[in-house]
């Protein structure tokens, strides 16, 4: 969804969530197959494309394991089948080593290594450091939140259109989160205009304040 492999993405936040909770966390995979060579470009190749598609191979697989057990364990309670029982004694069990044992490890390390090159791009990008003290600051909200957490404030680096992310005209229906980007900037700028305020724009007005 992220339209090219060269840039990181515009996806809505709801539609996002929305879609891990369909696929049963299939989804984020997906996403991260998608996105693979966008993090190695923006951070220089210093995260590596190829770890974050194991991430996604690996973790794709484990996580098929839960809707099999989920729909095992549906046609049990609904049949009896003892089959279905078994699959379901089994691939539960088996999704959660697989994923504590391997996947997660690797889901830490992975985004954490995406965290560093989005606030590596911008340290790059913003010298004056306007926009690094409000880019993925919380490790905590990382670790829970994973790669929704990260997509959030790809929407918002894109709204301020920084080089290395899509075209943020993608954004100019979304108004919900053309209010968080009116937030993220400055408060009380009209939304429209928030989504193509730039870290140059931020600076002007604080002169402006200051002259008065």
């Amino acid at each position: 969804m992220s339209g090219s492999a060269n840039v990181l993405g515009y996806i809505p936040t709801k539609l996002y969530l929305g879609l891990c909770l369909i696929t049963c966390g299939l989804y984020p995979y997906i996403w991260i197959w998608d996105n693979a060579y966008a993090f190695g470009r923006i951070s220089g190749g210093r995260v590596g494309a190829k770890s974050l598609k194991n991430l996604a191979v690996l973790g794709f697989l484990a996580q098929l394991l839960l809707p099999l057990s989920l729909i095992a364990w549906a046609i049990w309670q609904t049949t009896g089948s003892t089959v279905a029982a078994e699959v379901f004694r089994r691939a539960l069990p088996a999704f959660l080593w697989m994923y504590f044992l391997v996947v997660f490890p690797m889901r830490c390390f992975n985004y954490f290594s995406a965290r560093w090159a989005l606030r590596s791009a911008v340290i790059l990008w913003d010298a004056e450091g306007v926009m690094i003290g409000r880019s993925m600051t919380s490790w905590l909200k990382l670790f829970f939140l994973g790669s929704v957490y990260i997509q959030y404030h790809i929407n918002r680096l894109m709204g301020l259109g920084m080089p290395g992310f899509a075209d943020p005209s993608e954004i100019e229906s979304d108004a919900s989160l053309l209010e968080r980007l009116d937030d993220y900037i400055v408060t009380g700028k009209p939304d429209r205009v928030a989504a193509t305020w730039t870290k140059d724009n931020f600076e002007s007005e604080e002169e402006d304040e200051y002259d008065r």
